[in-house]
């Protein structure tokens, strides 16, 4: 990430067109905000739990050599591993942020990259945590629906053993009717 200069780095494709400087750090402080509410948002220790869970089943540890060419399989990675991705990414972007302040104003290429490989496991991630979201409401109305079933056959038992008792009850009446008649 070299000094130099906007035209020279507009000549090179390392920025994006038609795009003025303040437009671009605003564009960053947007990514690191929106990052920084994920990671809030997001509760840690279920996370870091989760991902405890996986290192002791796998034996492996939080430093996953991947590159950026295996963005296609993120989804399928742990949750502690991605989220690991994203505070590394976002470590660069403040280094990029803080570069871009100190007069390198040049945006590389690779930093458009690296926005784009986090955008993408940002977007894994929350479809993600919307088919479990999506998954644990099905089980749980399903849970619903069956304790609703049960109940529902539980009352026709009991409606069915009070209706079965009333005929006994109107049996004995009758036969006791009968034997008095017989008896008169």
């Amino acid at each position: 990430m070299g000094g130099c200069t906007w035209s020279e780095c507009e000549k090179m494709g390392a920025v994006l067109p038609n795009v003025s400087i303040t437009q671009e750090l605003s564009f960053l402080l947007q990514v690191l905000e929106s990052h920084l509410k994920l990671l809030i948002m997001v509760d840690l220790r279920s996370i870091l739990a989760f991902y405890k869970d996986e290192e002791e089943a796998n034996g492996t540890g939080f430093d996953v050599p991947l590159h950026l060419d295996s963005a296609p399989a993120m989804g399928s990675l742990p949750v502690g591993v991605r989220l690991t991705l994203k505070v590394q990414i976002s470590s660069l972007l403040l280094l990029s942020l803080f570069c871009l302040c100190t007069g390198h104003i040049c945006i590389p290429q690779w930093l458009h990259i690296l926005v784009a490989q986090w955008l993408h496991i940002l977007v894994a991630d929350g479809l993600a945590v919307l088919t479990q979201g999506r998954e644990a409401l099905k089980s749980y109305l399903a849970c619903e629906e069956e304790e609703e079933e049960e109940e529902e056959e539980e009352e026709e038992e009991e409606e069915e053993e009070e209706e079965e008792e009333e005929e006994e009850e109107e049996e004995e009446r009758t036969l006791k009717m009968s034997c008095e008649n017989m008896q008169k």
